[in-house]
Formats: C-alpha cells, sequence, structure tokens
C-alpha cells in the first residue's frame, strides 16, 4: 500500500526549507559585505604603492589620472560600494587614499 504525504507533513517540510534557505541567505549576505570591505582595502593598498612608485621617481602624482597617465596603474580604481573613484592626494610626506562614500 502506498501512503501520501499529508498536507501538515508538507507544510513542515516547506517551513524547514524556508528557514534553511533564509539562513543561507542572510549568511551570503554578510559575505559579500566581507568581500567589499576587503576590495576596497585593498585598492587602497594597491594606490599607496602606486604613489610611492611614483614619488620614488619623482612624479608626486596627486590623483588616479596622473597614475594612469604615468603608467603606475593600468585604469583608475572606483569604490565597488558607490561607483565613484578613490580619492587620493598627499599629506605631508604620506600619501592618503578616501573611497567616497564610506567615510
Amino acid at each position: 500500500m502506498k501512503r501520501a504525504l499529508t498536507l501538515p507533513e508538507v507544510l513542515i517540510v516547506l517551513a524547514i526549507m524556508g528557514t534553511l534557505v533564509l539562513l543561507l541567505g542572510l549568511r551570503l549576505g554578510g559575505l559579500v559585505q566581507t568581500e567589499r570591505d576587503q576590495r576596497i582595502e585593498a585598492d587602497r593598498a594597491l594606490l599607496v604603492t602606486a604613489m610611492e612608485v611614483a614619488a620614488a621617481d619623482g612624479v608626486l602624482a596627486s590623483d588616479q589620472a596622473a597614475l594612469v597617465q604615468g603608467g603606475y596603474l593600468k585604469a583608475p580604481l572606483t569604490n565597488p560600494r558607490t561607483g565613484q573613484a578613490y580619492a587620493c592626494y598627499w599629506d605631508g610626506d604620506r600619501p592618503v587614499v578616501l573611497a567616497r562614500g564610506t567615510e
């Protein structure tokens, strides 16, 4: 004899599956945020390095356009959250990089 699932059993299984999907979605949302933050920090480090290398070559670049034009960057870097280019400048003898929209 074949036995079919009853409506309460099906609803319980759907509720469990829905809860698992919700928890997985929340977890993945946090990972995306962490990845964005890591990308911003990596971009900042890359810009600081490019500015320091340019300065060592005698080029005091105060924006990304000068770094790209001088060959220190392939293309301007943008903030993954806002899509805006990072602002960079020299504060005395140290390079400063700001991620617009996150400061």
